[in-house]
């Protein structure tokens, strides 16, 4: 699916297609991650020279440029922006994200009007795995997957009551779910 939302500035002319439908953001979200840790360096609540350990950033492996570092070696936030937007690099990405927080950039988002963009996860943390949000582009696999599904109305209750196992012995899709190890969080 291809959505499009264009606004000409000047007159203020819109075209949207399928604008309404929410969409994994994927290294897209790295633009409203860099506007928060600099909207948040402006007032002061961030210093974009604060250094970070490579070795203690959070790597999501796959490579890229900060994890081949040596594990001694410090960036600066600007650093880790740059390395962030100019090689999309995930492990740089992950320590923005854990310095500028999550809510600061959602909540910049909002203040920007983007009612439905949220940063959800660091990158490649796959599925979401330990929190209370499944990632985006799973849900929406999940939904296709399970829209026609016989076994649909005793899948809702089974998820409402928070069970972790169980789902084999009636869902059809359950080993296509199993392969991608997704689990549900039981409620408190």
């Amino acid at each position: 699916m291809l959505a499009v939302a264009a606004v000409d500035v000047s007159s203020g002319r819109r075209h949207e297609r399928d604008a309404h439908v929410s969409l994994p953001a994927a290294s897209t979200i790295k633009v409203l991650i860099s506007a928060a840790l600099w909207s948040n360096a402006c007032a002061g609540r961030i210093d974009p020279e604060q250094r970070v350990r490579a070795g203690a950033a959070p790597f999501p492996g796959g490579g890229g440029l900060l994890e081949s570092l040596h594990p001694d070696t410090t960036l600066t936030l600007a650093e880790l922006d740059l390395l962030m937007l100019a090689i999309s690099d995930n492990a740089a990405t992950n320590a923005v994200i854990d310095v500028v927080g999550m809510d600061a950039v959602n909540d910049l988002g909002r203040a920007l009007g983007l009612e439905h963009t949220r940063l959800r996860r660091r990158m490649m943390d796959r599925l979401g795995i330990g929190r209370a949000e499944i990632d985006p582009s799973l849900e929406w696999e999940m939904e296709r997957a399970c829209a026609l599904c016989p076994a649909k109305a005793r899948c809702r209750r089974w998820l409402q009551s928070g069970w972790v196992e169980g789902h084999r012995d009636f869902c059809p899709n359950a080993a296509r779910f199993d392969a991608t190890r997704w689990r549900r969080v039981p409620k408190p």
